[in-house]
């Protein structure tokens, strides 16, 4: 069940059979969509107003899709501690139960986190210093779970997806009281990315039978901020239980997540790089 305002692409000819996600609330999917969730806004388990990127991506693709991800999660526990499975866990899970099964030049498998982990980086650690350095601990642990995935084995595709424009959630935007203060939360986020970026690289270069693509969203977050549309991407659209009457021209869905339309714009880019490039 999709939103009655898209029209999901068919199955593409596409060499991906079934798709592995892990990682967070943006990607966690809980329970099947029902069409009741619609009319009434409440999706069991999802942190939006509707389906999910990876399930949007999913579905360009013709892909089955199973989801390891869990919503509140970080890359390592040890290192941001918080009451989910982190990276490292969902992984555990996935190999309990069975692990790396489906042909690996059919099978992609897909990571996007690090949302939970700069924002609370951003409001425990209060020193440059202490931020870089958390950051740097969180990357490497990022890289040992691609190396505890890929030596799962069998395991060829890799996706590592970077993060949204989270330093403009809106909870971000509460906490501070002029844009000057909004600036710590803006360079974690661009060094994340950029760490993901030169990871994936070293991957690469340390696995050469591995294909690793890394996807930045940050061109098309810029589009969206930079356009003179009614797009808003600053005003969640559930505040206090109350629902807006447009959520299909909000980038937010609530103070931490996106909205459907949100996730779908991603999912979309992320296909037409990914294959049309």
């Amino acid at each position: 069940m999709y939103p009655g305002w898209i029209t999901p692409a068919s199955c593409f000819e596409q060499p991906f059979h079934d798709m592995y996600i892990f990682g967070d609330s943006y990607s966690d999917n809980g329970q099947p969509l029902k069409s009741s969730n619609y009319q009434t806004h409440t999706f069991t388990d999802r942190h939006s107003n509707g389906p999910m990127c990876a399930e949007y991506f999913a579905k360009m693709m013709g892909s089955n899709l199973y989801n390891y991800a869990y919503s509140g999660a970080t890359v390592d526990n040890s290192i941001l501690p918080r009451s989910t499975l982190d990276l490292h866990q969902q992984l555990q899970t996935f190999e309990k139960k069975g692990g790396p099964v489906n042909p690996p030049d059919s099978t992609l498998y897909a990571i996007w986190i690090g949302t939970n982990d700069v924002l609370d980086t951003f409001k425990l650690q209060t020193s440059g210093a202490m931020r870089y350095q958390t950051l740097l601990h969180t990357l490497a642990s990022f890289y040992a779970g691609l190396e505890t995935l890929y030596h799962m084995g069998p395991v060829k595709h890799l996706l590592i997806i970077g993060l949204l424009p989270v330093d403009h959630m809106p909870v971000i935007s509460s906490l501070i009281t002029h844009e000057s203060q909004r600036r710590p939360m803006t360079e974690l986020v661009t060094s994340y990315n950029k760490g993901l970026e030169q990871l994936a690289q070293r991957f690469r270069q340390e696995h050469p039978g591995a294909n690793v693509y890394y996807y930045d969203p940050q061109p098309l977050a810029a589009r969206l901020f930079n356009s003179q549309s009614s797009f808003d991407v600053a005003t969640p659209c559930l505040v206090q239980k109350n629902f807006c009457p447009d959520e299909n021209r909000r980038l937010w869905w609530d103070d931490y997540h996106p909205t459907t339309v949100a996730s779908y714009m991603v999912a979309k880019d992320l296909y037409q790089w990914m294959f049309h490039a």
